[in-house]
């Protein structure tokens, strides 16, 4: 699982989820398998994926809020 915050020494620390964290995770993940064509990378990108769509999605409206309408395109570009 992913680390959402670390103190001065790189050591994680308890932190609260973020959404923006997220979908930079999940598109960085997504950029460098497509770039290296490593299969780590696209478990970590769909990880990510799972992370938003378990904790941010609302499952009677499909979207949290605003900030999760950015993640559309990532999202899909993932679910291959």
């Amino acid at each position: 699982m992913f680390s959402w915050a670390a103190d001065l020494q790189g050591n994680p620390v308890e932190a609260n989820l973020s959404c923006v964290l997220t979908a930079r995770i999940l598109w960085t993940y997504s950029e460098a398998s497509i770039l290296y064509n490593n299969p780590d990378y696209v478990q970590m990108a769909h990880l990510a994926y799972q992370v938003l769509q378990e904790k941010f999605l609302d499952p009677v409206n499909e979207r949290n809020d605003a900030e999760v309408q950015f993640i559309d395109v990532l999202i899909r570009r993932c679910a291959d």
